[in-house]
């Protein structure tokens, strides 16, 4: 399971999930009742629909990790794990736009932008091992 390239792949984009709910993805001045707060913080787990893609995208990964021996179905619910992460960071900067009226991006939001990365480097490796077994059953 562990030896497959797309494993890790989808590995690294659980962790970098997770990561989200616990690091700020925006710092800046936060609107809240016509008042605004220096020094506010956007995590993951602030917004309604962004901790619910986050934690969508969470489960995809985790059972396309778990299905390493069914591909086709693997690569179905990678896809929509991509759909949901990318839905997280237009929802991410929705939030931004309706919340903060200036700030900056941290370092930690690169958890939210390499998770379509990781997404879509694995979706290559269970594509090309699906290619390899049809060439494999192809010689037979």
């Amino acid at each position: 399971m562990l030896q497959r390239k797309q494993t890790l792949w989808l590995l690294l984009a659980f962790t970098s999930a997770i990561l989200t709910f616990f690091f700020p993805f925006y710092s800046g001045d936060k609107y809240v009742r016509e008042h605004i707060f220096p020094n506010g913080e956007f995590v993951g787990d602030t917004n309604f629909w962004v901790f619910v893609l986050t934690l969508l995208t969470i489960l995809c990964t985790g059972a396309a990790i778990g299905l390493f021996k069914n591909r086709k179905l693997q690569f179905r619910i990678s896809l929509l794990a991509l759909l949901f992460s990318a839905l997280v960071i237009v929802f991410y900067f929705k939030g931004i736009k309706i919340h903060f009226s200036k700030g900056h991006l941290l370092l930690s939001s690169v958890f939210a932008f390499v998770i379509p990365v990781f997404i879509i480097l694995a979706l290559r490796g269970i594509r090309h091992d699906e290619k390899l077994v049809k060439s494999l059953n192809k010689l037979r």
